[in-house]
């Protein structure tokens, strides 16, 4: 999978709608995605029919207990919006999908540094 573009939110003031393109997601060993404070990831299981595994694994600076931030069942057609990190913790994470059928799509309240 390439890069999830980041689509930025505009301000609270803002009457524009945020668009986005899902990105297909990584099965083992999965997707290095950039993440920084405030991001977004959203997961969504295109397939009409057959729900798949997602898990979110974080990098080494952010530690619960195991390195599994979130792991669950995609039913068909669902989405759904995956955990958001402490401000602290901008680096990547890895998203890692059961099957290609799964797309992920990145929103964040700042643009990504050049």
């Amino acid at each position: 999978m390439a890069q999830p573009t980041k689509q930025v939110i505009p301000s609270r003031y803002s009457v524009t709608p945020i668009k986005f393109a899902f990105t297909a997601g990584v099965v083992s060993p999965g997707q290095v995605t950039t993440w920084a404070a405030g991001d977004i990831l959203v997961a969504y299981n295109s397939d009409g029919a057959v729900a798949y595994d997602v898990q979110m694994v974080s990098n080494p600076t952010y530690k619960r207990g195991s390195d599994t931030v979130a792991a669950f069942e995609l039913l068909a057609g669902e989405y759904c919006l995956l955990p958001r990190f402490p401000p602290q913790d901008s680096g990547t994470i890895t998203i890692i999908v059961e099957n290609v059928a799964v797309k992920i799509a990145r929103v964040g309240t700042a643009a990504d540094p050049a």
